[in-house]
C-alpha cells in the first residue's frame, strides 16, 4: 500500500490463512483485502511457478468457501 493507504503495485503481498484453529471466529475488515470469510475451515494450497504463485483456499468439512488467486512475482 502506500502512504495514504491506496494498493501499490510495487508492495509485498501478504497471506494469512487462519482457519485451522478450534473455532471460528469474526473478521476484522482489513484495508485492500482481496478476499476473506469466517464460513468454515480449510487450508492453503501454494503452487509456486516461474514468476508466479498460485493461491488456492481448499475448504473441508463440508464447508463450501473456496477461492483461488495468481500472484505475480518480480
Amino acid at each position: 500500500m502506500t502512504d495514504s493507504g491506496a494498493p501499490s503495485g510495487s508492495g509485498i503481498t501478504t497471506v494469512v490463512v487462519g482457519t485451522g484453529g478450534r473455532s471460528l471466529y469474526g473478521i476484522t475488515p482489513i484495508t485492500n483485502s482481496v478476499a476473506r470469510s469466517a464460513a468454515g475451515f480449510g487450508w492453503l494450497q501454494l503452487t509456486l511457478g516461474q514468476g508466479s504463485a498460485d493461491l488456492r483456499f481448499v475448504p473441508v468439512g463440508g464447508h463450501t468457501f473456496s477461492d483461488r488467486h495468481t500472484i505475480t512475482c518480480r
